[in-house]
This record gives C-alpha cells, structure tokens and sequence, in this order.
C-alpha cells in the first residue's frame, strides 16, 4: 500500500478512467499531498545549493525529485522522467535527503537513486520546486508534475503549499490542483493530518471581474509591465513566484497571466509551464501564444513560445497584438 493511501480522495469522474492511468493519477496526488505538507515543515531548515548557472536548488528540490523517482521505481518502472535537476547533485546530498524525508515527510528514502528510462509510452515531466527562491524567501512555489500518454500531455497536478503573508485570502493558497485533459479541473486544501477533498475549478461559471487582476513573473517580467501600462489601461499588478500563478487563474483568484519570451532567445522549460497550463486550460481558461494560437507541447524539455504565453479567463477580454508587436523591443 501506498504511505499515503488515505491522504486524498479521488473524484468519482476519475474513477472511471481505466485503471492504468487512473492508479497513476492516484499515486501522484497522494504523493503531491504529502510533499505539500513536507516541503512547508522543511522549508525554515532547507540547505542550499549554488549550481553552475548560478541560480539556487534546496535539498527539497533534490529530495523531490528522488521521492518521485522511487515511486515510478516501486509502481511504475518502465514510465520514463523528464526532470529538472541533476542526478549527481542528487547524490551530494543522498543522506541529507534520506533524514529529511523521514523526519518531514514520514517517506523513507531508498539509498540506491532510481534512474527511469527518457523515453516511453507514458513519460512525466516534473518540477520538483518550481520557484526555488519564492521557497526560500517565504513567497509562492508550486510543486508540479504532469504526464504524457504518447506525445498527449493527460495528466497534470501541482501544489502550491504556501501563504505568504500579504497574499491575501487566494483560494489557491495551501493547495493541491490537478486536470486530467478532455474531463476538467480540482483543487483541494491540504492540511496536515487531513484529506484532501477536491471541488471542481470551472472559471466559465465564475463571477465576471471588475477591474482586471493581472499576474505576472515577479523575477522575469522582462520590462513587459511598461508595456502593458501604454495598452491595457487600468488594472492591478500582482507579481508572484512560480507557476503557481495558472493555479490563481483556474481558480478565479486572479484574471490574466502574462509572460514574455526569454530576451536572448533561449526556449522556456516545458515543467515550469505545462502542469499549470493544462490545469488552467481543463477550468475553462485560454492558453495561448500572443500570437494567439493555442499552445501545443511536446514531450520535451524545451517549449517555444510565439512572443510569449498568455493564460486568462474566458470573459476577459484582453487585445495581444500590441504584445506581439513589441513582445522583443
């Protein structure tokens, strides 16, 4: 059985999916819930990591990204992982994580890391902690993971454990969401000791906004703030860390989230956008490039965006042209 076999409970469309996906959606909720929980009882005594490019990675990061790999290892083992962080950082750190599990976590850690395959039928790709320095600052991060059936993402979840002071009463806080493509959206609160027990997120059925709520990266909004003041007219600013922000669309917390491409025309990294965008797209809200064409990923780590991506509500009612236009000025 499952360490956290009574940590979620499963919606009754899920349960009729075929067994083979829906025990995999099963397996990554419950474990999704207890690193939610794990990564906030971490978080005050996490170690850092400076790697080559200079940005930070936690063991929570590490420790993550192995947990999941034992779990395609004891259920799962001829499923294949695209993920973020390096085996060799993993092992630098291999017993730090094993203690941590334990202690914050109640997952005993197998020493022996498990290296799934890159290529299968069913492939995930995982962010073990997307907005690392959110995380270590108090802010949002968001743990994210999806799943691809052939070359079709069906599958996504991700948590957003935190909430930050100033954040306000965002539904999204302390939460875990997840879709499943072509059957919608959820999102449960996780606390401690208790299940998590989902509601649907439909945004066509939300209350229409007044004045506009906009996201964007509180790292890289790469200038686009400037640009958006001489097009959109008047509308509030939250920035934030993480992909937790297509969480706060999907569930009606906030209307637009906006991202410019990279400026020295390097791609975006496919788990820093797909499980929050497929949550986002099954609650009814747009997902597209500022071209406006719908965003299509592949399973890869790599995702090429066409000036970059915007995600709204469907009763928002936002002109890109302009962003196109001067998405590269």
């Amino acid at each position: 059985m499952h360490p956290f076999s009574k940590s979620v409970q499963i919606p009754d469309p899920i349960k009729t999916l075929p067994e083979s996906h829906r025990n995999r959606i099963t397996h990554a909720l419950e474990l999704m819930a207890c690193q939610a929980v794990g990564s906030e009882a971490f978080r005050g005594q996490v170690e850092t990591i400076i790697k080559p490019d200079q940005s930070p990675v936690t063991v929570a990061d590490l420790l993550h990204q192995a947990q999941f790999q034992q779990l395609l290892k004891n259920n799962f083992p001829g499923d294949a992982l695209i993920s973020e962080e390096p085996r060799e950082l993993q092992e630098q750190v291999i017993d730090t994580a094993a203690r941590a599990s334990r202690q914050f976590y109640g997952l005993e850690l197998e020493p022996e890391l498990y290296t799934p395959p890159d290529k299968a039928q069913l492939t995930w790709i995982m962010d073990p902690i997307d907005g690392t320095k959110g995380y270590l600052a108090g802010r949002y991060y968001a743990i994210a993971l999806a799943c691809f059936d052939g070359i079709e993402p069906f599958f996504a979840t991700m948590a957003v454990p935190a909430s930050p002071p100033g954040s306000g009463d965002f539904s999204m806080n302390g939460s875990l969401g997840f879709a499943v493509k072509g059957m919608g959206a959820w999102m449960g609160r996780v606390e401690q000791g208790k299940s998590v027990t989902f509601h649907r997120l439909n945004t066509l059925h939300a209350e229409k906004p007044g004045r506009l709520r906009l996201t964007m990266s509180l790292e890289h909004a790469g200038g686009l703030d400037v640009i958006l003041n001489e097009t959109l007219g008047a509308y509030d600013l939250i920035k934030m860390d993480s992909q937790a922000k297509y969480l706060a669309i999907a569930a009606g917390d906030l209307d637009v989230y906006l991202r410019r491409c990279r400026k020295d025309g390097s791609p975006d990294l496919t788990w820093d956008h797909l499980p929050g965008a497929l949550i986002a797209r099954e609650a009814g809200c747009h997902v597209t490039h500022f071209s406006g064409k719908e965003i299509q990923f592949r399973v890869d780590s790599a995702v090429h965006f066409e000036g970059g991506i915007a995600c709204c509500r469907p009763d928002v009612d936002i002109q890109l042209d302009n962003l196109v236009e001067n998405a590269f000025s």
